[in-house]
């Protein structure tokens, strides 16, 4: 029986933000597949989002953005974007080269001023972290990782506003439809 490797902190309080680092980065750029749904307090938009990364050479995404009674979707594939609103064809879209979802993670040592263990049992991360890039000074992100370290949600807190991301279907089953041109 394999039995996965000890969880890399175990004690509550200040981490080393360079290891924390690499073991997520290290941990999330090795996903084959995942589900992200990212909500924000105050608003009933809902944005999902399905990676399939199993092929470096055509990652491909899948998002739908539901805002009110309208859903935008976009397909990335082979390096081209579609898009379309609602029920209407799809269109390709100019797309600048956009980092892919989990490629934030990479370069999370940029922007993580400091990392504490705030609930082992949980697996809860509290990050001060950097975001000029944004608009914002600084923010609060709070990241929950299975015994994998692989994220299970992250909530970031700027301005008060609270966007949080759930992560599900790890290799599992991800549903990118073909565009039909």
């Amino acid at each position: 029986m394999i039995q996965a490797p000890a969880f890399p902190f175990a004690t509550e309080g200040t981490v080393d933000k360079d290891a924390f680092v690499s073991e997520l980065r290290d941990t999330m750029l090795s996903i084959g597949t995942v589900t992200m749904t990212i909500t924000v307090d105050g608003s009933q938009d809902k944005t999902v989002t399905y990676l399939d990364n199993t092929d470096p050479e055509d990652r491909r995404i899948y998002t739908t953005l539901t805002s009110g009674n309208t859903t935008t979707e976009t397909v990335t594939e082979k390096g081209v974007t579609w898009v379309r609103v609602g029920d209407g064809a799809w269109e390709e879209s100019e797309s600048p080269d956009a980092p892919l979802p989990l490629d934030g993670f990479a370069r999370a040592g940029d922007t993580y001023r400091s990392v504490k263990l705030t609930d082992a049992k949980k697996r809860v991360f509290e990050v001060e972290v950097d975001q000029p890039a944004l608009g914002f000074d600084s923010g609060t992100l709070r990241i929950q990782v299975d015994e994998q370290f692989r994220v299970e949600r992250t909530e970031l807190t700027l301005d008060g506003a609270i966007t949080t991301t759930v992560f599900s279907d790890y290799d599992g089953f991800t549903p990118i439809p073909s565009v039909e041109r």
